[in-house]
């Protein structure tokens, strides 16, 4: 039965993502990706046998994993009803997502990401000449929490990316032939560009945005370049493939190595989670896609042992979004990963990130999930209308990245506000400041005798 209910996990995906992906970098295909890696991943390994539930000691008393595999199918099922009923009624929420559609003009977005850049620069060279290396960095934000209430900081670095990719895509697609001089200048900086701000947020100790920097730059390279000197638009199915192919290469390599060095940075050995470990529960735990894992041991102690959290989760994460200079009393927002693990290991400092249906689920129960699954789906079909063209044009191509990777991921979770103001706020702002003017004809003034 286990299996039967992991199957049926797929297929109710897959009926979701045929339904109403148009192709795999729609801002459903996205979610559909990111809800593989956060369950869909673990869920194939644990029912074939391949590795078993994380970590092991915690599950020496059983697994609850056909509970959990059919409340997820709840959840996508519901996921799917807010799909429909956001695509066939007028409720469009149109202040969340930007518009994608119109003529992005390449050299203002490109002073806009070099702006973005050089303040995310400063700031970077700061916090350097404060701490010293990157190994205090990284203890200051992961172990000591020094950072905490300075997530408004990353604004510049995630605004810096997208609209450096951007730039990027905008030169690969509009090329004819070879690269102009002045082409491939902007190409090769905002690629740059890109990286570092990548890079400067890897400092801070986070690794993600600068593996999905390198595997968007890769994917968008092969969706958007021209074939031979004509300049179609749409990338051919083959050459995304490649694209593809390359970008899991490459993001695995990445993910593995920046987890394995920030390890050696902050302890000088690699964690015990990894070391020792068979291969797949390396690649597992190095690129944290042990959400199911997390998800199954609160199914199965809640509300046995411990009580719901009663949507405080929730509401934290959403006012989480207002400045402490604004209201000294807010309360202090603990991720419900961190909480989480702590209770099975007090005295660990990171968490276990549980995925959005977790997350309602420790908050509501099983009829958590549901409303999860319906909110996320309502917010999909709001994307899906901002972000409609993502084979043809770059600004849909990156803002759909941003959505259904950073913002959605696999589901509206407590920190959907707080990231929805760092990467789409911005983002709302920018984008008409790249609008391409469209040039009014002259009307010719009649001349008196």
């Amino acid at each position: 039965m286990v299996l039967i209910s992991s199957v049926a996990v797929f297929v109710t995906l897959g009926i979701i993502y045929r339904a109403y992906a148009n192709w795999l970098f729609s801002p459903v295909g996205l979610f559909a990706v990111s809800f593989m890696l956060s369950y869909g991943v673990r869920i194939a390994f644990i029912s074939t046998g391949l590795d078993s539930e994380y970590p092991d000691s915690l599950f020496r008393f059983g697994s609850p994993m056909l509970s959990a595999n059919l409340y997820l199918i709840g959840f996508l099922a519901m996921c799917g009803l807010g799909l429909l009923a956001g695509s066939h009624s007028d409720l469009r929420l149109r202040f969340l997502f930007p518009s994608t559609d119109g003529a992005v003009d390449t050299a203002k977005a490109f002073r806009i990401a070099t702006i973005l850049t050089g303040i995310w620069f400063l700031i970077i060279v700061f916090l350097f000449a404060r701490y010293g290396s990157y190994a205090r960095m990284v203890r200051a934000s992961k172990v000591d929490k020094e950072f905490a209430g300075l997530f408004f900081l990353l604004v510049f670095p995630t605004s810096g990316t997208i609209t450096s990719i951007l730039v990027f895509l905008l030169t690969v697609r509009d090329r004819v032939g070879r690269f102009t001089p002045r082409q491939r200048s902007m190409a090769t900086i905002s690629v740059i560009y890109a990286l570092f701000n990548g890079v400067g947020v890897y400092l801070w100790g986070a690794r993600s945005l600068l593996v999905l920097t390198a595997v968007q730059l890769v994917i968008g390279y092969f969706v958007f370049r021209p074939r031979g000197t004509t300049r179609r638009l749409r990338g051919t199915r083959g050459r995304v493939v490649i694209g593809i192919l390359v970008a899991i290469g490459l993001g695995t390599l990445m993910v593995v190595g920046l987890r394995v060095y920030r390890d050696q940075a902050l302890s000088g050995s690699v964690s015990g989670s990894i070391k020792g470990q068979t291969v797949v529960r390396q690649l597992s735990v190095a690129a944290n896609t042990v959400h199911y894992d997390a998800y199954l041991l609160a199914v199965r102690d809640w509300p046995t042992t411990h009580r719901f959290r009663g949507g405080l989760d929730i509401y934290n994460g959403a006012v989480g979004v207002i400045p402490r200079a604004l209201w000294p009393g807010k309360p202090t927002f603990v991720a419900p990963g961190a909480w989480f693990r702590q209770v099975y290991e007090p005295n660990t400092r990171n968490g276990w990130p549980m995925g959005a249906p977790g997350t309602w689920y420790l908050n509501f129960g099983r009829i958590g999930i549901l409303i999860c699954g319906l909110v996320t789906g309502i917010v999909l079909s709001a994307a899906l209308r901002s972000m409609s063209r993502t084979r043809t044009e770059p600004l849909a191509f990156v803002m759909a990245f941003a959505v259904g990777i950073w913002v959605l991921g696999d589901g509206v979770d407590g920190e959907f506000v707080v990231k929805w103001a760092q990467f789409v706020l911005p983002m709302l702002l920018l984008i008409p400041l790249m609008r391409r003017q469209r040039r009014t004809a002259a009307v010719p003034v009649p001349v008196t005798v």
